[in-house]
Formats: structure tokens, C-alpha cells, sequence
């Protein structure tokens, strides 16, 4: 049992090294929409997994992909102030008995209590191209974001 979680480590620390001295993630759309109830976001994010992380997917082992966005209200005076953030986790892991490929979505660390949405994809390329692309994400409610100032947003996209 404790070779395997060493194992488990090594792939976990080998999958982070490698995304982390090559394989950026690249933002090729990103659109926020303004409605009634709150702010939407709409990405498209580009990137390839390095060989070490299709290797331990090919395994079985889950990769945890994280999507993060901050809106910041501008202030002269002071640092900007965050007025809303929202997270998004992804847990891509395939399955060998099945030959399928399952994507569970949730806003809180997946495995922890709280809601999480799964999916199922035949291949690989298929269950990447829904994680790379989030279409109308929630990020804030209407009341948080102020008519009259400037906001800015931060995104960011990361192997976890």
C-alpha cells in the first residue's frame, strides 16, 4: 500500500513538473455577458497535455483541471477591491472496465460534499474539448457588480 502511494506521488509530482515547464495554458476567447440575475463568462481555453499526464490518464489515474475567475472593482485610493470570485473543478479520470472517459464538474474540490455533474465521452479528445471550453459560467450575481465602476477581471487555468 505505501508503494502505491508512492506511485501515486510520483505521477502527481512528474503530471505538475511537466504542465508546469512547457505546456501553458493558452485563452483563445473569453466573453463575459451582463443579464439580469448576474455576469456570465464564456471561454475557450487551449492547451496539450504533456506525455507524462496522458500517460497516467491512460492509467486510470484522475487529472483535476481548475478554473478560476476574480472581477476586481477599480479604486484610485487603494488596492483593487474583490467583489466576487467563483472557482470550477474538473476531474477527468478514464475508466478501463468501461474503455470511457468520465468528466465530473463541480464548484467546490471534487470529492469533497456538494453538487458534482458527470459525463461520459467515448475518447480522450472528446472529454479534453469540454474541459477546455466553459460557455456561460456564472462568475457573479447582479448585485455585486457596480453599474458605475470600472471592474476588471482575472482568469486563470491550471492542472491541479
Amino acid at each position: 500500500m505505501r508503494a502505491w502511494a508512492a506511485v501515486l506521488f510520483y505521477l502527481w509530482v512528474s503530471a505538475n513538473l511537466a504542465w508546469a515547464e512547457g505546456a501553458a495554458a493558452e485563452v483563445v476567447q473569453l466573453r463575459t455577458e451582463r443579464l439580469e440575475d448576474g455576469l456570465l463568462l464564456s471561454s475557450t481555453v487551449r492547451f496539450d497535455l504533456p506525455a507524462a499526464v496522458e500517460d497516467a490518464l491512460a492509467k486510470g489515474i484522475p487529472m483535476f483541471f481548475v478554473a478560476e475567475a476574480t472581477i476586481l472593482r477599480e479604486r484610485w485610493y487603494w488596492t483593487d477591491k474583490r467583489v466576487a470570485s467563483a472557482t470550477r473543478h474538473m476531474r477527468l479520470a478514464f475508466q478501463p472496465l468501461t474503455r470511457r472517459w468520465r468528466l465530473q464538474v463541480s464548484a467546490s474540490p471534487i470529492g469533497n460534499s456538494g453538487i458534482v455533474l458527470g459525463q461520459t465521452f467515448d475518447s480522450r479528445d472528446e472529454a479534453l474539448a469540454v474541459v477546455q471550453r466553459i460557455s456561460r459560467w456564472r462568475i457573479a450575481d447582479a448585485a455585486d457588480i457596480d453599474t458605475d465602476a470600472a471592474h476588471s477581471l482575472e482568469f486563470r487555468f491550471r492542472l491541479d
